[in-house]
């Protein structure tokens, strides 16, 4: 039940973001739902997606062992990951005071990133935290985050905008190492992708899946110099099996192909018709990309499939401005609003109801 009271009015909270109220107000209600998001993540206990696993990587984690941690099968950890762990441990704070500061982080990162980019900041925070697990913050959100800092740059193309967009994606990966793919998102907007191209793209994507495992044998036998972090992955997700992850974790109901033709009609219609979008092709680019990975990798290496998160934020900003630009009226803005609810509600219901529902309910407090 709690989780309802929780995000039900989070999600609703987003008709308030309107230029009746001033901005400053909109933002500080970011801030409000950082605290109580914080709140809820930070103090539960045993429940939530690889709790055990991330409590056992607190208990073990050491100022000494940080280059070194080992998390099994010859498996390192990422050290920037090791280290949050090591010092908060080190210095004798129990596991819940780390789990506060690593939930409060992540979502500072993201209400800043939208408070800093976005005219409609709680819209974009909602959309943000609705997509994401509704309970356990990941490495790779908080690696997620840390990018988000470098989204101006994208839009730039000096060589020093490019550095700096490098430094976060560096610093992101020592948290999670397949960060490091999102140093591509820094060209995708310069790329010209028409629509043709991209159905194609999303097209040729679907059948494409069947052949990864033995390409990523080849470069496992071939690509040593890669190091053993990227190896040991690449192997871990190619042997993967479905049931590994859980049974049709990944499998993609009608509702999902339809919000993609949907998103797809939205940027078209966009484009061909209204010349106020700015910054569309990085929208439009990085929203094909992160459709083409995750067809890709649905039926084998599912794991893979969340490289796709790294193309989001430039998606997060762009159906934002297109949802909001429809809002002409008073009666167009309360369809809008309850139409971009109604997506929200969509996710937030297919994470509590998908394979991993037993790790999130009930929900466990340490209070």
């Amino acid at each position: 039940m709690i989780y309802y009271l929780i995000y039900i009015p989070f999600i609703l909270s987003s008709f308030l973001d309107i230029p009746n109220f001033s901005l400053k107000f909109r933002q500080k209600l970011c801030w409000i739902w950082v605290i109580i998001l914080t709140l809820f993540w930070g103090l539960r206990w045993r429940c939530g997606t690889d709790w055990y696993n991330f409590f056992d990587y607190y208990q073990w984690s050491h100022l000494n062992n940080v280059f070194t941690f080992d998390r099994g099968m010859g498996e390192p950890l990422e050290w920037g990951f090791v280290l949050l762990n090591a010092i908060f441990h080190d210095l004798g704070f129990s596991y819940t005071i780390f789990l506060l500061f690593f939930s409060f982080t992540i979502l500072a990162l993201f209400a800043k990133f939208c408070i800093s980019n976005f005219d409609y900041p709680l819209i974009g925070f909602v959309f943000i935290i609705a997509t994401m697990a509704p309970i356990f913050p990941t490495r790779q959100a908080l690696a997620l985050g840390i990018i988000c800092l470098g989204y101006k740059y994208i839009n730039q193309t000096s060589w020093r905008s490019f550095f700096k967009f490098a430094i976060l994606v560096l610093i992101a990966s020592f948290i999670h190492t397949s960060a490091l793919l999102a140093i591509i998102v820094y060209f995708i907007p310069k790329i010209k992708l028409n629509m043709y191209l991209a159905l194609s793209l999303l097209i040729g994507s679907m059948f494409i899946g069947d052949f990864l495992s033995s390409f990523f044998e080849y470069v496992i036998n071939k690509f040593t110099f890669l190091g053993s972090i990227v190896l040991i992955r690449l192997s871990t997700y190619t042997n993967q099996e479905t049931s590994s992850v859980g049974e049709g974790v990944f499998v993609r109901g009608i509702m999902s192909y339809m919000l993609s033709l949907f998103y797809f009609f939205l940027f078209v219609y966009r484009k061909y018709n209204r010349s106020i979008f700015q910054n569309f092709r990085g929208t439009f680019n990085c929203y094909t990309v992160k459709e083409v990975i995750r067809n890709i990798f649905s039926q084998t290496m599912q794991d893979m499939s969340r490289l796709g998160n790294y193309f989001l934020p430039s998606v997060y900003w762009g159906t934002i401005e297109v949802f909001v630009s429809f809002e002409t009226s008073t009666r167009k803005y309360i369809c809008v609003r309850l139409l971009f609810n109604a997506l929200m509600f969509y996710f937030f219901y297919r994470q509590l109801n998908g394979v991993y529902v037993h790790e999130y309910l009930p929900y466990n407090s340490i209070l």
